[in-house]
């Protein structure tokens, strides 16, 4: 996982899938969206994107930024 930035249009059905090998606790700010990714288990959390703007997803673990995702119409 890098700090990428991800773009999506506005209104459309949102897949973040996430693979790790530690445990993660993953916030996607602005759309208050929070799950775990337990080690080695393949995560998918799916949400519309129906608020515009650059959002940070992070790990409240480490705190480090895992991606950037911009929804804009």
């Amino acid at each position: 996982m890098g700090e990428d930035r991800v773009e999506v249009p506005l209104g459309n059905r949102i897949s973040l899938r996430f693979d790790s090998d530690i445990r993660l606790l993953v916030h996607i700010h602005g759309y208050d969206e929070e799950f775990s990714v337990e080690a080695g288990v393949l995560t998918v959390n799916e949400f519309v994107g129906d608020l515009p703007g650059v959002f940070e997803v992070e790990d409240h673990v480490s705190h480090r930024l895992l991606i950037e995702l911009k929804v804009s119409p």
